[in-house]
């Protein structure tokens, strides 16, 4: 059977199948798409009225987060469960803070220096990035610019192909959110698991 890299309780690599590979890095793009789901739906009740204030974005957002870190470190057996308990509430409280600053800042950008939109979002995924390798002690360059890259993608093909299926095949407004933030979620997985497994290989 072709084997591959995994990694034990300090980073060093021993053989893995190729499925647990895929399963590696799949797992967290299913765990930040179920979240980036729940947030275009709570972040379509904020602009439809029905969270009050900006709770819609944040509440969406901390759950991004949560399950998204959830499913970054759920098959790391080296990490401690009170370090995974760490990355979660921390990934969740980060996120939130970090994407309802870029959403409360978006309209102010638009007006006064559209590529800070790009920029800031390409921060906040380095930031994000830098907690997670400084974290579980993992090469801090493979994963920031995986997940500055992931974020900027992610925002650039989830609200286009969100607005394709919603609006032009369905014609739902809610259906288009949910699906663009559903897209954001997973190609942001995509690329911090990539950027995860590339941080914990050896050089």
């Amino acid at each position: 059977m072709t084997r591959v890299l995994e990694f034990d309780k300090v980073g060093e690599s021993k053989n893995m199948t190729k499925a647990e590979k895929i399963k590696y890095l799949l797992t967290p793009a299913i765990g930040f798409g179920l979240g980036g789901a729940l947030w275009g739906w709570r972040w379509f009740g904020f602009w439809t009225g029905s969270a009050p204030n900006d709770f819609g974005i944040i509440s969406g957002a901390i759950l991004l987060g949560l399950f998204g870190s959830l499913s970054l470190i759920v098959f790391l057996e080296y990490v401690k469960p009170s370090k995974k308990a760490f990355i979660v509430l921390g990934g969740a409280f980060l996120w939130g803070i970090g994407l309802y600053v870029w959403g409360a800042s978006f309209l102010f950008l638009a007006l006064i220096f559209p590529p800070g939109i790009v920029l800031l979002l390409l921060l906040l995924g380095i930031l994000l990035a830098l907690f997670y390798a400084l974290v579980l002690k993992v090469r801090i360059w493979p994963i920031i610019w995986r997940g500055g890259a992931g974020i900027v993608l992610g925002f650039i093909i989830g609200p286009t192909s969100g607005s394709l299926i919603g609006h032009n095949l369905l014609n739902s407004s809610i259906i288009a959110e949910i699906f663009s933030f559903t897209f954001v979620g997973i190609i942001l997985g995509l690329f911090l698991g990539w950027g995860l497994y590339k941080g914990q290989k050896p050089k």
